[in-house]
């Protein structure tokens, strides 16, 4: 299947937990790309605070007053997810 983008890709797979379908390479590139995000007041400073399920955390990202601004080189070719 061709993808055309991580959100594709996340759509297609994303139901799968890491018990059923383990870490690969292309899990990996999706979270260290995610490295580069501005997570600031949506998940918190240490692991104590709770956590925060990626579909929680896309939804508060592209939901923040700031999104439009938050655009950096780094995350610029991020869109909104349909169901976000």
């Amino acid at each position: 299947m061709l993808m055309a983008d991580i959100l594709d890709y996340v759509a297609w797979r994303g139901d799968l937990d890491f018990l059923k379908s383990p870490l690969n390479e292309v899990d990996a590139l999706i979270f260290s790309q995610m490295s580069y995000l501005n997570f600031t007041g949506i998940v918190g400073e240490s692991f104590d605070s709770g956590a925060v399920t990626l579909a929680d955390c896309c939804d508060a990202f592209f939901h923040a007053a700031d999104y439009e601004n938050a655009a950096t080189s780094a995350c610029s070719s991020i869109k909104r997810p349909w169901n976000c």
